[in-house]
């Protein structure tokens, strides 16, 4: 397997983004995984920053349902030795949406730095 194959299937593990609960569901762990730098552009077209984003993370955490969510169509570009594109398809019921987002490793660990959702010409 590529390396660039292992990097998708580790990406792929973690999207959605921020709907992982075995990746992140407490304050603690979305600022981990959360760059200090992180930007978010919403399929709204609303800019959040991280502060922003993890605050409303944790309070609506529990009541989201996330388990009729399909994401398809995964793709991934590599933008330096450690930052990876990561696009993907994301079908939330008659929500179909193009989603972004920008990983970085460091030290093992993958952070996120950029995050981006288009809502799809399809959507109800």
């Amino acid at each position: 397997m590529s390396e660039l194959n292992l990097i998708i299937e580790e990406l792929v593990a973690l999207e959605p983004i921020f709907h992982r609960p075995e990746v992140a569901s407490t304050r603690e762990d979305f600022e981990k995984i959360i760059d200090e730098n992180f930007t978010e552009i919403s399929a709204s077209g609303k800019k959040y920053e991280r502060e922003e984003v993890i605050d409303t993370l944790v309070r609506r955490k529990k009541s989201i349902n996330e388990s009729s969510w399909e994401t398809k169509n995964f793709d991934c570009i590599k933008l330096s030795d450690n930052t990876f594109l990561l696009t993907y398809t994301l079908v939330q019921g008659a929500r179909v949406s193009y989603r972004a987002t920008v990983w970085c490793k460091s030290n093992n660990f993958w952070q996120v730095v950029y995050h981006q959702g288009t809502l799809s010409e399809n959507s109800r």
